[in-house]
């Protein structure tokens, strides 16, 4: 991973530019900086829509005259530098120059000295985002323990690590994204992130085997009406129909009458594979969420 990583870095390059020099391409919708022209990955037209008002949707649909004649506009009334990235020869962010990057390459080669032995990771990457589930050795029956890394390079995540709970029957990582259970940092200022990262991975290991035995504590909390839970679950955490339906076919799969077997639908639902991978990590946050409350002694749906 690593070195896919560090071959992948070596298409990406950065510049500060005023934003006078600056305009975008009635013809194409390519942005002009000074004489050259670079086409907007999709990311980055959202991030300008959102530098500028203009609502990204809105953009998306216009025709590109339309659209340069909307950004061009509200250009001229801009001031000061922007920080571009670029992939090659596309431009794959437009952010502020107050953003320090912290690339996938650079996080990923922090882990590697701080990892247990014999560490399984799963992991995506797609123009916005580096998932990484590293899963441990240590557990009991299908459940280890684990971490969960994300991070960004165009500014749609900031660096964390959280506690994960990964379960071997089903491929679940249950990520305990809230509290104590996790860290983050955002591209703002500088950070020691070898330090962060030897201080964090062995307290949030150790987290993860505590979350661990308070999953397997959930066996006792009975559901009744498994349907009217999950109605509530998508109600409470805002998500989708597709999600919905995800979580029922998770929970016929391994249906049980536990709030374990509820959190477990949840988080497995996160591996489906009609499901992008924003929505899938929602739900293994969203499991993780239910777990944190319920381990509080709160409503785990309030």
């Amino acid at each position: 991973m690593a070195s896919l990583l560090q071959r992948r870095a070596a298409d990406y390059t950065d510049e500060v530019v005023d934003v006078r020099d600056v305009r975008m391409d009635q013809e194409d919708g390519s942005l002009a900086v000074g004489s050259a022209r670079y086409p907007l990955q999709a990311h980055a037209l959202t991030q300008l829509g959102s530098k500028l008002g203009i609502p990204a949707g809105y953009l998306q649909r216009c025709e590109p005259e339309l659209r340069a004649q909307n950004v061009n506009r509200w250009l001229e009334q801009e001031g000061g530098d922007v920080f571009l990235r670029f992939d090659r020869l596309e431009v794959r962010a437009i952010l502020s120059t107050r953003y320090r990057p912290l690339d996938n390459h650079e996080v990923v080669n922090a882990m590697l000295g701080v990892l247990p032995e014999n560490s399984r990771l799963r992991f995506e990457l797609t123009a916005t985002r580096m998932e990484v589930q590293l899963i441990g050795n240590q557990g009991d029956g299908s459940l280890r323990d684990g971490l969960h890394l994300t991070n960004s390079e165009v500014g749609a995540a900031s660096v964390s690590l959280s506690a994960l709970i990964y379960r071997g029957i089903c491929l679940n990582g249950l990520i305990m994204g809230h509290g104590s259970y996790t860290w983050s940092k955002r591209h703002i200022g500088a950070t020691d992130l070898q330090h962060a990262f030897n201080e964090q991975v062995p307290y949030l290991i150790e987290a993860s085997a505590e979350a661990r035995t308070s999953f397997k504590g959930t066996t006792g909390v009975v559901v009744k009406d498994h349907e009217k839970a999950f109605e509530r679950i998508v109600e409470r955490y805002q998500l989708t129909k597709q999600q919905h339906n995800a979580i029922t076919q998770a929970y016929e799969e391994e249906p049980g009458v536990s709030l374990y077997h509820i959190i477990n639908a949840v988080t497995r639902a996160g591996n489906h594979p009609e499901l992008a991978l924003e929505p899938r990590r929602q739900l293994q946050e969203v499991g993780g969420r239910m777990l944190t409350l319920a381990g509080e002694g709160r409503r785990w749906l309030d």
